[in-house]
């Protein structure tokens, strides 16, 4: 690819629905012209519908950003000397095997802001087009939320340690679909167009709430629920405590989810579904999971011990380490320990094969008990999140440290062990700069560096 921009070449991709009461299992039907695509209700819900696709692409939310790239920058699986994997978790990012790994992922996160400015640019104009009550404020809040979580992962990813964040200029913040080539702004300047976009969709999304569009499928959309935990999030990455807290319990207190626990884990819900906040229906996750865990390519030891024992302590009660984790055995006889979170069944008799089960997590309800421990204004009030948290996961309710450093330690280690395979702990390693000593698994002689740099062919251009 010569050159990262958001030029679509006047076409969307639109995926038809399979049937009326099942919209998730969606399959590539046509290319249709911007002009005739976009021109009513229907149209508008079709190309959601794709954007929705796209980020399940395997350089996006479909494998890179969730189960590989960004675990393997924290070492989460076993690795072939001198592959792009192996030079991926010792931060080698000049190898000409790594290269096309993180371009692919810059390059699929601004296509999909591509299709979702082209719905925002047209949007508008069709507004009295829509037929039913709350669906133009669910679309376009839906759009301006995704545009807000994308880029927030580019920033994440691509941009600087937030607390070394200089006046120089970094990534584009992209808001028109255009030939042009996107000027590079700064961090500053960056976040200021990330929080009008997600205030804007946080508006939207209040007034579409209240028509119940996609009852019973929020948890897989951009709702207004998840637009809040999204604000939490980001608000912890700039270092506003204050206002990740409020809106962290403002979301335990008043959501519909809550925790797992080894009863959702018995019932073959690894992905824990009950707490997902926002994420992504993948129909074909079985061939997901038996190209990449079932085969033993993505993998931590050939034993249960290096998990167990490093990982969670050998507590021999943490719901996770019991139920997450399987010993897998080739024809040829390797063995893996490889985990199950993304395990369907292929047999319809077995929970494991439920539709709701097919989940990438995006945010989950965890995450949001995690920030309310962290930012916390008291050792008190952090306790009851802590608590309710080590609870659901069978864990004994450890005091919390009057130290605040030591204690985000101790939350650290819970990034690594709660998200494991879904992208998340990489980010919060990132965030608070963790060294080395703090680090699992990482290869000896490791320099850490985790400001992914651009593609060249991106600051070729700007």
């Amino acid at each position: 690819m010569k050159r990262i921009t958001t030029y679509i070449s006047g076409l969307i991709l639109v995926f038809a629905l399979s049937s009326c009461n099942d919209w998730l299992t969606v399959y590539p039907e046509t290319e249709v012209p911007h002009n005739v695509l976009l021109v009513d209700e229907a149209g508008f819900v079709d190309a959601m519908t794709g954007v929705y696709v796209q980020m399940k692409s395997t350089s996006a939310y479909g494998l890179n950003l969730t189960m590989t790239s960004l675990e393997y920058l924290v070492s989460s699986w076993d690795v072939t000397s001198q592959s792009a994997e192996s030079y991926i978790g010792t931060f080698d990012y000049k190898n000409d095997k790594v290269k096309p790994v993180f371009t692919g992922i810059y390059s699929q996160e601004y296509k999909v802001i591509a299709g979702i400015n082209s719905i925002l640019g047209a949007i508008d104009e069709q507004k009295e087009n829509f037929v039913t009550k709350g669906m133009y404020e669910q679309i376009k809040g839906e759009c301006l939320g995704l545009r807000a979580y994308i880029h927030f992962d580019v920033l994440r990813l691509f941009g600087p340690v937030p607390t070394q964040a200089g006046n120089e200029n970094i990534l584009p913040y992209v808001t028109v679909l255009s030939k042009d080539v996107n000027p590079h702004i700064t961090f500053s300047e960056f976040k200021i167009l990330l929080e009008k976009d997600m205030e804007e969709a946080e508006n939207l999304l209040a007034v579409a709430e209240e028509y119940g569009n996609y009852a019973g499928y929020e948890s897989i959309r951009m709702s207004h629920q998840a637009l809040k935990a999204l604000k939490a999030r980001a608000h912890l990455w700039f270092g506003e405590t204050s206002e990740a807290y409020e809106l962290a319990t403002e979301i335990i207190g008043s959501t519909d989810l809550e925790l797992g626990t080894s009863a959702n884990m018995s019932e073959a819900n690894y992905p824990l579904t009950v707490e997902h906040i926002f994420g992504m229906h993948e129909y074909n996750l079985r061939n997901r999971y038996n190209n990449n865990f079932g085969n033993r390519t993505l993998k931590k030891g050939s034993s249960s011990s290096q998990v167990n024992i490093e990982l969670y302590g050998n507590t021999g009660t943490d719901i996770r380490e019991a139920n997450l984790w399987e010993l897998s055995t080739g024809d040829n006889g390797a063995q893996g320990y490889i985990l199950k979170k993304y395990k369907v069944s292929a047999s319809a008799t077995s929970n494991a094969f439920s539709s709701d089960y097919r989940r990438i997590p995006l945010i989950r309800l965890s995450e949001m008990y995690l920030i309310a421990a962290e930012t916390a204004p008291s050792v008190a009030e952090a306790k009851v999140y802590w608590s309710t948290f080590k609870t659901s996961r069978n864990l004994a309710n450890d005091d919390v440290p009057e130290d605040h450093t030591q204690f985000v330690k101790e939350i650290v280690k819970e990034y690594r062990r709660e998200f494991f395979g879904e992208g998340q702990a990489f980010y919060a390693y990132k965030r608070l700069n963790v060294g080395k000593e703090d680090f699992l698994w990482l290869p000896a002689n490791t320099l850490i560096n985790y400001v992914v740099p651009l593609p060249d062919s991106e600051i070729s251009y700007n």
